[in-house]
């Protein structure tokens, strides 16, 4: 699916759903929602934030800073992430001690690989994995602005073996700032870095990295070790509240849901289907569709 069919698919169950009729009457606070909505719908010219801010499947937000990094320091989340490391860092090792399979999202001939073990994933928990590390999955959920309702809202440990090199790519928006946080890095010889517009930075054991995935990105493992981090996403910062609950609005329904994880899911299945249908409440509605 491209972003074009997307936004044909998406377009028409806002409009019959009422979305973004009720959205243009909600006036001055979700005024900057409005025009995010009708960018991706096709009804308003996109701008760029930046030229490097590339995000590929939902469109430049109206007024947010675009800025590849941030200083996490700055952030109300930064000491609670911190401060939660022995824990992750014990379940990480229980689920490594334990043979826990990761899933591959990359393999290059020489079989390194890039993969994931994900807690959650397009804004839901994915049970099986979830449910072998309970305290991560709770300290970063119960910290402030963590992003766990928006439609690509992860949690995840990230694995990268030695030799991989992941290729220049943008992702979905721009909506969230993920955060890295160094749990397995090999600093003895060369260095794994990860490189966002024109910086490149390093990983460090209980450190953070912060930045906007929606610029151009890039991540490689020259060092001899397997690189580990724990990647979790939390809004970004010039959001205000009504926004971000009006974005989790938009993508609320069952059938809008679906669509959205098929631009990143091999498949969803039926448990993804279900998790859906659980939280797809009125109040995460927000009032802004007709049932």
């Amino acid at each position: 699916m491209t972003p074009a069919e997307l936004r044909a698919r998406i377009t028409p169950l806002w409009e019959q759903g009422g979305f973004l009729r009720r959205l243009a009457l909600a006036g001055a606070p979700l005024e900057r929602v409005r025009i995010f909505a009708e960018r991706f719908a096709g009804l308003a010219e996109v701008e760029s934030n930046h030229p490097s801010q590339q995000p590929y499947w939902l469109p430049p937000f109206p007024g947010l800073r675009a800025q590849a990094w941030h200083d996490p320091d700055t952030f109300p989340w930064a000491t609670g992430l911190k401060a939660a490391l022995p824990d992750v860092l014990e379940e990480l090792e229980q689920l490594l001690s334990q043979g826990q399979d990761f899933m591959p999202y990359l393999r290059n001939p020489t079989g390194a690989t890039w993969s994931l073990f994900p807690l959650q994933y397009m804004g839901v928990p994915v049970q099986r994995f979830a449910d072998c590390c309970p305290r991560t999955q709770a300290l970063v959920h119960a910290l402030p602005d963590h992003a766990h309702e928006h439609i690509f809202g992860d949690l995840a440990f990230s694995r990268l073996t030695p030799g991989l090199h992941l290729p220049t790519h943008y992702s979905a928006d721009s909506l969230r700032i993920r955060c890295h946080l160094g749990l397995k890095v090999d600093n003895s010889g060369p260095l794994p870095w990860l490189r966002v517009a024109d910086q490149i930075c390093h990983w460090e054991v209980g450190q953070l990295l912060a930045f906007d995935d929606g610029f151009e990105h890039e991540a490689s493992n020259p060092s001899a070790s397997t690189r580990i981090v724990l990647i979790a996403d939390f809004w970004h910062p010039d959001l205000t509240p009504p926004e971000r609950q009006a974005l989790i609005a938009a993508f609320s329904p069952v059938p809008v849901r679906a669509l959205m994880a098929a631009t990143r899911a091999p498949e969803v299945d039926a448990s993804m289907l279900k998790s859906y249908a659980a939280s797809d409440t009125s109040q995460r509605r927000a009032g802004l569709w007709d049932s």
